[in-house]
């Protein structure tokens, strides 16, 4: 062998052994950094699953339903507790006082999402949704969204929901007249879908009484995939999209030509846009700085496409938990019947207020059947006082709770005072 080719060898010796030290020292420093990020709860003393220095503890936490991980973990570690979803670390915690202190006393510390709702980078429209956007930009959409929920709002939708409820009831009376068994779940599903179009996109279309419906399909595989899957906010975009397309469909229609003005919420945003147009035309002509802000396009969309995948199988599922306590407990039932013929107004109907305001038992049935059963206090008068607010939060809590909380219970209470008024509930033979 020539010299020449004995200093080439030499030369690639030498680069092959610093290249691997380069990458043993990059891998060990890797190691370290890596080692330290996922003993930062141990170093400060909070107890938790140990985590792999590849993946945290996001392979145990994503093998089975969260909430199953989640309550093995608590018998463990007790009621405060830290994990890692990746790299991301998670803080648990029961202590009702830091409960109440993150999402109120300090809630301007703890606004934002965190890492984990980075979704603007994965979608233009949906990391625009009140859900995901922090800050000023959430500040503006919330104020504009709850102007949209006003009791005098909903006193408009109010005729809107009665028709919808109006169509489950004409249905449920073939089944009633057979006494046949229903699968209320499914009914539930249908109506919401109704309520959504209808109230929130003001589309005329019926999906009661049509079970296969290609998009109440897609609103059921979407709600599914939101808080379900490692990847499930990737899995839900393609039938998000969907939901985009056609909701983009009917707010230019909506713009286009005002004939179209329907009292439901999707008017609500649209007025909330025309209105802050204005306003800003105002301010090209003065100085005046307004506070206020217009909806974009993308807000008005999103916040669309938000109600529709969020209160589709919430309106459903709490629907058919009241229906099946109900039908369980019929003492219970004929108590909440009872109290809506003694309330009922002149012209014995169920009316906004006689819904909202008079009904206090049926209340107390509604908050018992979202607590599902825990031991604890019940929700009747003179308890106020004993229950920590962090206790019992269906619609969360503090500034970020559930803009859509009175438009709930106002469908919740319409639905079930309406089937009380003419049927009587009893649980079927599957659920005996």
């Amino acid at each position: 062998m020539s010299v020449a080719a004995l200093l080439l060898l030499l030369v690639v010796l030498l680069t092959a052994a610093l290249f691997t030290s380069a990458v043993v020292e990059e891998v060990l420093r890797c190691s370290r950094w890596r080692w330290r990020h996922f003993s930062y709860f141990r170093r400060i003393g909070i107890p938790g699953p140990k985590p792999s220095l590849i993946w945290g503890n996001i392979v145990e936490y994503h093998s089975t339903d969260h909430y199953k991980v989640i309550g093995r973990w608590i018998k463990e570690y007790g009621d405060i507790f830290g994990f890692y979803d990746g790299d991301v670390p998670f803080v648990v915690t029961m202590d009702l006082d830091l409960i109440e202190t993150v999402n109120i006393r300090h809630f301007k510390n703890f606004m934002s999402r965190g890492l984990t709702m980075m979704v603007e980078q994965m979608h233009p429209f949906l990391g625009k949704s009140i859900i995901y956007v922090d800050g000023c930009q959430w500040k503006s959409i919330r104020n504009t969204l709850a102007r949209g929920f006003s009791a005098a709002k909903l006193k408009l939708m109010m005729p809107l929901l009665e028709e919808d409820v109006a169509v489950l009831l004409s249905l449920l009376e073939e089944h009633a007249k057979l006494g046949e068994e229903v699968n209320m779940l499914r009914k539930y599903e249908q109506l919401a879908m109704d309520f959504l179009f209808r109230g929130s996109f003001g589309v005329d279309e019926r999906f009661q009484g049509r079970p296969d419906h290609p998009f109440e399909t897609i609103a059921r595989t979407a709600g599914r995939k939101l808080m379900t899957g490692t990847l499930h906010m990737v899995a839900l975009l393609a039938d998000v999209d969907k939901v985009i397309r056609e909701t983009a469909k009917v707010i230019e229609v909506r713009r286009r030509d005002r004939s179209y003005r329907k009292p439901d919420i999707l008017q609500n945003l649209l007025d909330a846009e025309y209105v802050e147009d204005e306003k800003q035309k105002e301010n090209r002509k003065s100085s005046e700085i307004h506070t206020s802000r217009s909806l974009t396009t993308a807000e008005v969309i999103t916040s669309a496409v938000t109600l529709f995948v969020a209160g589709y199988e919430t309106t459903a599922t709490s629907l058919s938990y009241l229906t099946f306590v109900l039908a369980k407990y019929l003492d219970v039932q004929e108590k909440v019947r009872q109290e809506i013929y003694s309330v009922l107004g002149t012209e014995g109907k169920l009316d906004f207020d006689t819904l909202m305001k008079k009904l206090e038992y049926f209340d107390q049935v509604i908050y018992e059947t979202f607590r599902l059963y825990p031991p604890g206090l019940t929700f009747a008068p003179g308890n106020e006082d004993q229950l920590n607010n962090a206790a019992f939060m269906p619609f969360g809590m503090g500034p970020r709770n559930c803009v859509g909380r009175s438009l709930a219970m106002l469908k919740a209470k319409l639905t079930l005072g309406k089937l009380l008024q003419r049927y009587r509930l009893e649980l079927g033979p599957s659920q005996m």
